[in-house]
Order: structure tokens, then sequence, then C-alpha cells
């Protein structure tokens, strides 16, 4: 839904889940909401176990990288589902 395919995401959860256009519109503004209330907090995530674990190296650039696709996923998703 976030990627401009909200039709198509409602659709799978009123099939999945049995539930009416609105029960699923009701289900996406409530995750909307859990998400910026946790979005008001500043996450770290520690991979080095999965370094460890699997050789795995985060690249220089990744941090940066995911940043900025997590600030344009912010954007679009205040833009479509902020109608509170």
């Amino acid at each position: 839904m976030a990627t401009g395919r909200e039709e198509q995401g409602l659709e799978w959860m009123m099939t999945i889940n049995g539930w009416s256009r609105s029960e699923a519109q009701s289900c996406a503004q409530l995750a909307l909401k859990q998400w910026q209330e946790r979005s008001r907090w500043k996450w770290t995530c520690d991979v080095s176990w999965v370094e460890r674990q699997f050789g795995f190296t985060i690249s220089a650039e990744g941090p940066a990288n995911a940043g900025s696709a997590q600030k344009t996923l912010e954007q679009l998703a205040r833009r479509t589902y902020s109608r509170s």
C-alpha cells in the first residue's frame, strides 16, 4: 500500500481476513497510527549477530541508503493515509 497500491492492499486484506472494506481501512489506519507513534523515536538495529553468523558485512553507504528510503516511505505514507 505504501508503494501506491492501496487498492490492491485493501483487497488483499479483505480477502484473507474476510473483512469489509471499512474493516480493512480501519486496520490500515490503526497500523499507520502505530507506525507514526513508533516513528517518534530514534531506533537502532544491532546486526552484529548476522555479521558473525553469516559473514555478512554492512556496506558503508547502507545506513544512509536506509535513512533515505525511510524518509521517502514516511512521506508517501503520510500523503496516502493521513486522512484522520
